[in-house]
């Protein structure tokens, strides 16, 4: 025989309001909390993006630089003076004040000097730059392409809904025990799994929101920037051994208050001036010698005696004129690529200022408070999870038995006892009738003897109604036993004994 019960109703009460919280909590995660991140993962993205860009395009200009830098320092001076050139006499006479390159010679000296101190330093920062902007980049790309609704919200909001069906199913007393096996041993535990990727994605926000609020708020700077992302910027850079006075520090500075001041970097491009004026100035010398009237073989029969004595150093002057035309043009690329208003304010803006600390914060907001609910209230119903399910109790008959029996034990009160010769199958093993007798004996045996007590004889009168035939008074003796009256001797204990092992079997005692 079976009885089904339902379950208690504070646990099937407890356990909806914890899953419909869930079900809410996951719908305001779709409404609010993603639409926040993707928004901030998005503007970080092309920051990033776009700074990896410009590192890589930095680099490029850098590495052209670099060859094109080798190439004119392997010129020799001498070759740019037509003084040490011409052993015969000088050609300043000839051609005029075009054959004075002291531009040229001074930018071969600048460029030899930027080649060995200041662009290794340069490439080392843009390559730093370049790879942290493409792991930002690749980590960001990843996350949006992920689709989010499938792997994370809409298995929970699924499992909340059909968890929430079984409740209703169950308190109305319909659930399919089908249905309540594959709650049990296939949904639950793919919700707890679900749980645990939940608890550890709060803990991720949870260390991630209080280190980004601290990057944002300028963390400990005490410098003019102190209370504002580039405060911790520019904290960061003096850790790294930048002073206050470097073109990195003031660069930054300049970029990060929207190009306020001087641009540091402008010594940089004052180098283009010198460029360009090196370039008029060889340009002007190959145009003289060009047009002179004695012509190149002229001029080296003036210079040296020889018609062929000055075409390696007029093929260097050829070569010099590419170079520099091609550093011209990549400076100009370069002062593009760092220009503040158009390139590197917006992107800082964009990427630190809205992305990171300005929506980023308030996604990490939401993401933290909606899955730590999700997590506390998913603990509650999972632990409250027997709410889906009917409570059965199995009764036997050897139980209705039982039932019975206690039931009229304990309306009235209790008569001779019931014995059964029979082992019970019970765990508790049930007195025997023989047994109950045996002690019964050993009680009679060790018991003590009965006391008697005399009383002293009376005198009566004799009446005639009086059965005393000899007229006297009666000596009484009066027998006190300490037993109670339902004791029986030994010999009355054997007799019974012979009649209950003739009598049939009777109902266990419980």
């Amino acid at each position: 025989m079976t009885n089904a019960s339902r379950a208690p109703k504070p646990v099937r009460t407890t356990f909806g309001f914890s899953m419909g919280g869930v079900f809410i909590a996951l719908l305001f995660l779709v409404i609010k909390a993603i639409p926040y991140t993707n928004q901030a993962a998005t503007l970080m993205h092309t920051g990033a993006q776009d700074a990896n860009q410009k590192a890589t395009e930095g680099l490029s200009i850098l590495n052209q630089v670099d060859a094109i830098g080798r190439n004119m320092t392997s010129i020799s001076t001498a070759s740019l003076n037509f003084t040490t050139v011409c052993p015969n006499g000088d050609l300043v006479p000839v051609l005029g004040n075009s054959a004075d390159l002291l531009n040229a010679q001074t930018l071969v000296t600048k460029v030899e000097q930027m080649l060995n101190s200041s662009l290794p330093t340069y490439r080392q920062q843009l390559q730093a730059a370049q790879m942290a902007s493409s792991k930002a980049t690749s980590a960001l790309n990843t996350y949006l392409k992920i689709p989010v609704k499938v792997v994370y919200w809409l298995p929970g909001m699924l499992l909340s809904l059909t968890f929430l069906v079984g409740l209703t199913l169950a308190i109305l007393n319909k659930s399919p025990t089908p249905f309540q096996t594959t709650q049990t041993n296939i949904l639950f535990p793919i919700f707890f799994l679900w749980l645990t990727i939940t608890a550890i994605l709060a803990s991720a926000i949870s260390v991630y929101a209080p280190v980004t609020a601290d990057f944002c708020s300028g963390g400990d700077s005490t410098n003019s920037a102190s209370g504002s992302p580039l405060g911790s910027i520019l904290e960061i850079l003096q850790q790294q051994g930048y002073s206050p006075t470097s073109a990195e520090y003031k660069a930054a500075l300049y970029y990060g208050t929207e190009c306020s001041g001087t641009d540091p970097l402008q010594q940089y491009f004052q180098f283009q001036g010198t460029l360009d004026s090196a370039l008029t100035e060889v340009q002007g010398a190959m145009s003289s010698v060009q047009s002179s009237s004695l012509g190149m073989a002229g001029l080296s029969l003036l210079c040296c005696g020889s018609t062929t004595c000055l075409s390696p150093t007029f093929a260097d002057l050829n070569a010099l004129v590419t170079d520099l035309q091609s550093l011209s043009t990549l400076a100009t690329q370069a002062k593009t690529l760092l220009d503040c208003e158009t390139s590197i304010s917006p992107l800082y803006q964009d990427a630190v200022n809205q992305g990171t600390c300005n929506l980023s914060m308030i996604a990490a907001s939401w993401m933290l408070s909606i899955l730590l609910v999700v997590t506390f209230l998913g603990m509650i119903a999972f632990t409250l999870r027997s709410a889906l399910l009917h409570l059965v109790v199995v009764v036997s008959s050897k139980d209705e038995g039982r039932d019975r029996s206690s039931k009229s034990r304990s309306n009235k009160r209790p008569s001779a006892p019931v014995y059964d010769d029979h082992e019970d199958e019970d765990e508790h093993p049930v007195m025997t009738k023989r047994s109950w007798v045996e002690m019964q004996k050993s009680r009679e045996i060790f018991a003590p003897a009965p006391e008697e007590k005399y009383i002293e004889p009376e005198e009566e009168p004799y009446e005639s109604g009086n059965n005393n035939p000899y007229g006297t008074t009666n000596l009484r003796s009066q027998s006190t036993n300490t037993k109670p009256r339902s004791w029986e001797t030994v010999t009355e204990l054997d007799s019974r004994v012979s009649e209950l092992d003739a009598a049939p079997p009777v109902l266990k005692l419980y």
